[in-house]
């Protein structure tokens, strides 16, 4: 960011580099997270590009990420946070917009409570307000940060909905979890009742009978539906951020540039006591 900063001036600088050193906070709201080493650790990777004509003047910029860590969505260990953007959420919104999206404290969302809830050296409040700036100096309008911070919510409620052990075998949403699953629908725009059965039975297709075979639904059990509400919320948020990425490449494309600088900013080194496989190939893909 410091590139697009400096080769911009009072008479030069444009919406286009402004946009350029805007995102870095933005992703920083959506990919980054306390850990025990750093209260601002950047969990995924990204290399930036920032474009040249022939004065130097800097035309545009492209931003590749790679391996955004899904797993802190579910679970965090009790000094590490989640990303931020769910703290600054539930911190910061408007009370209209809390209202709207049923928000309250970290600690009500099992996504989150399990972890660090509070810490003095960070501003939850005040870094909401922050990123509302930065995401409105990208070029995102207020439908679209309405938009993302719908799908942000909607991954916490999806956390809240519990299940338990049906009389046929299988499983069913928890009598206390309607409500989660109610407003989870409804903030995805999807009917519960197709949610539900997402989460607590798959699809299963025979490799005989018919041209593409038969199509059974298996039930899954307790700790089944609970593995797929976890995959369906990592899955939901790592396309959300794939979004946010692509969105802000939009604003500000390459079209005449002729050389560009290159940085690349790495996932931020982790040792944990139970290191999971998607934590190796961080470090592992840092060190390479």
């Amino acid at each position: 960011m410091y590139l697009a900063d400096s080769h911009g001036s009072s008479s030069t600088a444009g919406s286009i580099e402004q946009r350029i050193v805007e995102s870095n906070p933005m992703l920083e709201s959506f990919g980054n997270a306390k850990t025990c080493r750093n209260n601002n650790s950047s969990r995924f990777g990204k290399f930036i590009e920032v474009h040249y004509n022939k004065k130097f003047q800097v035309v545009g910029g492209h931003i590749s990420h790679y391996l955004l860590e899904k797993s802190r969505i579910c679970m965090q260990a009790k000094e590490e946070r989640n990303y931020h953007i769910f703290y600054r959420l539930c911190a910061g919104a408007p009370k209209d917009l809390q209202k709207k999206f049923k928000l309250g404290s970290p600690e009500v969302f099992n996504f989150l409570k399990n972890g660090s809830i509070n810490d003095p050296h960070l501003d939850d409040a005040g870094d909401y307000k922050r990123l509302e700036e930065s995401m409105a100096k990208v070029g995102m309008d207020e439908n679209d940060r309405i938009n993302i911070f719908r799908v942000v919510a909607a991954v916490l409620h999806l956390g809240n909905i519990s299940f338990e052990e049906g009389d046929k075998g299988g499983s069913s949403v928890a009598g206390n979890a309607t409500k989660s699953l109610q407003t989870t629908s409804d903030l995805l725009g999807i009917d519960k009742n197709d949610l539900q059965e997402c989460l607590t039975t798959r699809i299963m297709q025979t490799n005989k009978g018919g041209a593409k075979g038969t199509v059974i639904k298996v039930p899954l059990n307790h700790e089944q539906a609970n593995n797929a509400r976890d995959a369906l919320a990592k899955s939901i948020y790592s396309k959300l951020f794939d979004h946010i990425v692509a969105s802000s490449n939009k604003r500000f494309e390459v079209t005449s540039g002729q050389f560009y600088i290159g940085v690349l900013d790495i996932a931020g080194f982790e040792y944990m006591q139970e290191n999971s496989f998607e934590q190796f190939s961080i470090n592992y893909c840092n060190e390479r």
